[in-house]
């Protein structure tokens, strides 16, 4: 019998780029108690699980090193830089692209 919190995923929690629970590896980590008791507080401070947030650090880590690959992530909403230097196409001939 699975328990009532197992049959409602929490839509709330993912944010999109991670990976389904399924698809996960598991890892075991050992870690100071102090690491741990400062990881901890950490992500309580912001929301999160101390396994999200050990995933958020080991992401970043990755990110900032040049080693994490690329993903397509949602753009809705993302604005692209103005420093890009490729020139604008208006949308329908005779449109003008706004400055």
């Amino acid at each position: 019998m699975t328990s009532p919190a197992r049959d409602t995923p929490d839509k709330g929690a993912r944010r999109g780029k991670s990976p389904t629970p399924a698809e996960r590896k598991p890892m075991l980590l050992r870690v100071d108690p102090q690491v741990h008791a400062a990881l901890t507080k950490w992500a309580a401070d912001d929301l999160r699980s101390t396994n999200a947030h050990v995933e958020w650090l080991l992401r970043q880590a990755l990110s900032q090193a040049g080693r994490l690959p690329p993903t397509k992530a949602p753009t809705l909403g993302v604005v692209p830089d103005a420093t890009d230097n490729t020139p604008q196409v208006p949308a329908r001939p005779g449109d003008n692209p706004s400055p």
